[in-house]
């Protein structure tokens, strides 16, 4: 492969945005270069979607031989960290959740009381709104009987 452009990325239909920012990042393409690799790794262009589309099968047999042992240690790295922000998370949780219950509860305590008194003031208009749709309903309703 001499030259890697936009225009024999865009055989292999990818992804549109991704596309664009190839050409602006390699205007004139890319020959297949360490340092245009590299280069391409860190500004993350999906490098797996380029060998698995344009490698030949034993190129991408050697490319995922040779990248097997780093995907095996960053693996092993992720599973690390991630066990250690799990226990961190669940840390502060458990202190978000003892400082913030005694808030909540007066929260609860507040809003309840608060509803039974806006219950309390605005069931005697209610209860008025609702007699005074049946008295509406049966006058219409009159009229209606009248019309006939």
């Amino acid at each position: 492969m001499k030259k890697i452009t936009t225009e024999l990325l865009a055989t292999k239909n990818p992804c549109p945005s991704e596309l664009r920012r190839f050409g602006k990042e390699f205007p004139g393409g890319a020959t297949p270069t360490l340092a245009n690799c590299r280069r391409a790794a860190k500004l993350g262009f999906n490098t797996d979607w380029f060998a698995q589309n344009f490698l030949t099968p034993t190129a991408w047999e050697a490319y995922e031989k040779a990248i097997a042992t780093a995907l095996k240690a960053y693996g092993k790295a992720e599973a690390t960290a991630w066990e250690a922000y799990v226990k961190a998370k669940a840390t502060a949780e458990e202190a978000y959740e003892k400082a913030t219950a005694p808030a909540w509860e007066a929260y609860k305590k507040a809003k309840a009381t608060a509803e039974e008194a806006y219950e309390k003031a605005t069931a005697p208009a209610w209860k008025a709104y609702k007699k005074a749709k049946a008295i509406a309903l049966f006058r219409a309703l009159q009229i209606e009987k009248k019309g006939r």
